[in-house]
């Protein structure tokens, strides 16, 4: 089930901004498209912005360059279930999908993840009591 390349369950279309992109216009772009995170390209690379980070900013005109950090990439070759792996250890909600000179070919999300459990015979026959949280936090 999960042991297809990741690029194969991956966003290849990918929307992105420059570093100089304003904040204003980043937020935007996010609205519109339902992002949580942006990539962000960079001649020295690949970074991401994520919508908490530029929602707090003082100046909604300043640019997302401030607020982008280069996230952890997934190779495009590695079974989903170790990009699955990776994406949880890196704490990030999303992460680039890269070849081995660190070129972009796509994007990983959870939602893209999410979708891919869904098709799952297994994971639909799984009750929710087994992989719920049993004590949540809450206020």
């Amino acid at each position: 089930m999960f042991d297809e390349p990741v690029i194969e369950i991956s966003t290849r279309e990918v929307v992105s901004i420059t570093p100089d992109t304003s904040i204003t216009t980043a937020i935007g772009i996010m609205e519109k498209n339902h992002f949580h995170n942006l990539v962000v390209l960079d001649t020295d690379g690949v970074y991401l912005v994520s919508i908490q980070d530029l929602l707090i900013a003082s100046n909604p005109e300043s640019h997302v360059d401030e607020f982008m950090f280069k996230p952890h990439s997934i190779h495009k070759d590695i079974p989903t279930l170790d990009a699955i792996c990776e994406l949880i250890d890196s704490g990030q909600r999303a992460a680039p999908v890269v070849d081995d000179k660190g070129a972009l070919f796509g994007i990983v999300t959870d939602w893209d993840i999410m979708k891919r459990g869904a098709e799952s015979r297994i994971l639909k026959d799984t009750s929710v009591r087994r992989v719920m949280i049993r004590n949540p936090v809450s206020v």
